[in-house]
């Protein structure tokens, strides 16, 4: 079977045009040929997991700063009794009433409550000063290199974990991204002071 000779541009026997000279049509929701490659988010990814990790960073670094070190360079617990700022009042004890060791006394939460708050401030503010005076070991808050940004605020009340010892909730947000997390409060000689992070 002979087909006669076709023109560019028109159909051919199955209906189909055949391709000639001048442009050619492109395919729908296919780019132009020519046209600039797709740009790719490479840079925008990478600025984010930079921008996430200097987040990080700075929150880790306030952390130290306020509870002055990690646990290697920090000293026994009974060698910084003037470093705590919240004294516990001499109350006698009642009479009468059934002792429970875990329980915090009445005193004990205010004054929890009141390290709590300072030591959120001390990190907001980033007062070195004030850093120091809620610390167990003043001597090693070092607030050289603190990251600006991050606010702190308090995630709950503080929780009594032992005797002497409770756990202040809180959580750092840059803005965009938030962490929590919490700090140690240990009572030293009748003073409640921020002992670091809880180590999980």
């Amino acid at each position: 079977m002979n087909y006669p000779p076709q023109q560019p541009g028109q159909p051919g026997p199955h209906g189909w045009g055949q391709g000639g000279p001048g442009p050619q049509p492109h395919q729908p929701y296919s780019r132009p040929p020519g046209g600039p490659p797709p740009k790719k988010k490479t840079g925008l990814v990478v600025g984010l997991s930079l921008a996430a990790v200097a987040v990080v960073g700075g929150v880790i670094a306030l952390v130290l700063v306020l509870s002055g070190g990690d646990d290697d360079t920090q000293q026994a617990e009974g060698s910084g009794g003037d470093a705590a700022t919240v004294e516990q009042s001499e109350a006698p004890p009642e009479s009468g009433a059934a002792s429970d060791e875990s329980a915090p006394a009445t005193d004990d939460t205010a004054l929890l409550e009141e390290l709590a708050d300072k030591t959120v401030e001390a990190l907001n503010t980033q007062d070195g000063d004030l850093a120091r005076e809620v610390s167990c070991n003043p001597e090693t808050v070092n607030t050289d290199g603190a990251a600006s940004g991050i606010r702190f605020e308090r995630d709950g009340p503080p929780e009594v974990v032992g005797p002497d010892e409770a756990h202040i909730p809180i959580t750092a947000s840059d803005g965009t991204q938030s962490d929590s997390g919490a700090f140690s409060a240990k009572k030293l000689d009748g003073r409640w002071c921020n002992d670091g992070m809880v180590q999980q």
